[in-house]
């Protein structure tokens, strides 16, 4: 069986890689230590997004995405492109997606 370049390209391994999913993965591991929350990295569009749910609730659930916008990378929901928070403050990031979606904090 030979190289596929199509195939390839259809699994959207480009996005298994790159900044995006580095930090992407910092604040999976942020989020995980919480006990609320699961979450893993998927593709979306073709780009890497972290996929967060809560604990038995997996209606609530949020996609957030990392973009590099004005010099700086940032966390972002996938699907409004709304800044959560830079990617140097895990925590904070981290802690706003958690109020969101626990029901702790303001809508997105």
């Amino acid at each position: 069986m030979g190289f596929d370049r199509a195939r390839l390209e259809a699994a959207a391994v480009r996005a298994a890689f790159g900044p995006r999913r580095l930090h992407l993965v910092a604040l999976d591991g942020v989020l995980c230590g919480r006990r609320e929350l699961v979450c893993g990295i998927a593709a979306r569009d073709g780009g890497p997004v972290l996929d967060v749910a809560v604990v038995g609730a997996a209606h609530r659930m949020a996609e957030v995405g990392c973009d590099y916008l004005r010099g700086a990378w940032v966390f972002v929901w996938a699907g409004s492109s709304e800044v959560i928070g830079p990617v140097t403050d895990l925590e904070a990031v981290a802690d706003r997606v958690t109020a969101v979606l626990t029901g702790n904090g303001a809508a997105r």
